[in-house]
């Protein structure tokens, strides 16, 4: 029997392997580091170029602005202050009818400055908000800063200071300094970016796995069945020997995908983090990857023995899809918060217990050990509950033509067979 199930298994994995799309996805991280240069190369070079021609608009004046200026004072100095980031120019017109001729012209603020703006301290603009085209947040701020300056040291001056004694109180010199972190600081901002990648590592790895094992395994039954190759090899082999020797084969190829996409990042981050994936931990991590991968496969290959086509076999993979994103929702919260109630329970409880003790696993807060066997033995409970409920549908499904069973049915076969 043995030796039956590990030549199916063999068949299974190689044929899966020689597939081209196989080989892309092995592949695909190599062209990926390769293209990257040549895809992120021309955006910096349009970012820098549309940095350079917003420099040159700035230059030319920047946005165009109308100043009310009631003060008879004020103009001139808030024209030279904000040469080259605005085109502001006087207007004599009525200040009362600023609001009301903003849109009447090309200018996109106007600046209404009271005769008694300065001992009262106040001033309006007015903007055209959303219909702004060349405005933006700084120029805004950078307006408002510049009339605060000028309000301030014009009641500064009528108060009596002498323009010696406000430049030298108004007389603030700061430096810009850029400051290397230390290797110590790196590490540690690093191993913060790490208590959240490497779980989030660990849960793609997880996804891929079960991704890869459960399509596959869809895939290539329904093939067989569609060709009638599996009456074929069920004259060899019985089907719970046929449905094992398949889940092992799409084992060993989500096993490849996750060494090929996830480990090396996993393994990268770890060494850096704040804490060091051990080979416990790693042993830990292939196990639960491995039942969640079995669990899945299992259920894949229960629904592509009972249908004919892909087209049949959608209408029962949509609502297991939205299962199996349920089920990663806890894990993605396990990232944050790995020490909760509830993630402690969604972690010992199947189906969501690979996921999340996972990720719980290399978050930074590790459970103890008498929690991760548990969660061991339930989720592998669990895997072989699944298992033999799918080699029950195997025993039916595999030689069963005609309409696809519905999910009643397909209950009645498990509980039944």
């Amino acid at each position: 029997m043995i030796e039956r199930v590990l030549l199916v298994a063999w068949t299974e994995l190689s044929a899966t392997l020689l597939t081209r799309a196989f080989i892309m996805m092995v592949l695909t991280p190599i062209i990926a580091l390769m293209a990257y240069p040549l895809i992120v190369g021309p955006v910096l070079l349009l970012a820098n170029f549309t940095e350079t021609e917003s420099e040159v608009i700035s230059e030319t004046g920047g946005p165009p602005m109308q100043v009310y200026d009631g003060t008879g004072e004020l103009f001139e100095p808030l024209k030279a202050r904000l040469e080259g980031t605005w085109q502001a120019t006087l207007n004599e017109g009525d200040p009362e009818k600023s609001a009301e001729t903003l849109y009447d012209g090309d200018a996109e603020v106007h600046l209404v400055l009271a005769p008694d703006a300065i001992k009262a301290g106040a001033y309006t603009i007015h903007t055209r908000g959303l219909m702004s085209i060349s405005l933006g947040d700084n120029d805004l701020a950078m307006l408002e800063a510049t009339v605060v300056d000028l309000i301030a040291e014009a009641r500064l001056l009528e108060a009596g200071l002498s323009e010696k004694q406000l430049r030298q109180a108004l007389k603030v010199e700061g430096t810009v300094e850029e400051v290397d972190a230390s290797q110590a600081n790196a590490i540690e901002i690093f191993a913060q970016f790490a208590d959240y990648a490497v779980p989030g590592a660990v849960l793609f790895m997880m996804f891929g796995a079960l991704s890869m094992a459960g399509q596959g395994l869809l895939t290539s039954t329904l093939e067989e069945k569609s060709t009638r190759v599996a009456e074929v090899l069920l004259g060899a082999v019985s089907p719970v020997e046929l449905l094992t020797g398949k889940i092992l084969g799409q084992l060993g190829v989500s096993g490849i995908f996750a060494m090929v996409w996830g480990g090396p990042g996993l393994f990268l981050l770890a060494w850096f983090g704040s804490y060091y994936v051990g080979p416990i931990t790693v042993i830990y991590i292939g196990i639960f990857i491995g039942i969640a991968a079995v669990s899945w496969a299992a259920v894949m290959g229960g629904i592509g023995s009972a249908v004919n086509d892909l087209t049949e076999a959608q209408h029962l993979l949509a609502p297991l899809f939205m299962v199996m994103m349920m089920l990663f929702i806890p894990a993605v919260f396990a990232i944050a918060d790995p020490d909760s109630a509830i993630i402690v329970a969604a972690s010992l409880i199947p189906p969501s217990s690979p996921a999340v003790m996972a990720a719980r696993l290399v978050s930074s807060v590790p459970p103890p050990h008498w929690q991760v066997w548990i969660s061991l033995v339930t989720s592998a409970a669990f895997a072989v509950v699944l298992v033999l409920a799918a080699g029950r549908l195997f025993k039916i499904g595999l030689l069963l033509r005609g309409s696809p069973p519905n999910v009643r049915t397909l209950i009645r076969w498990v509980m039944t067979s």
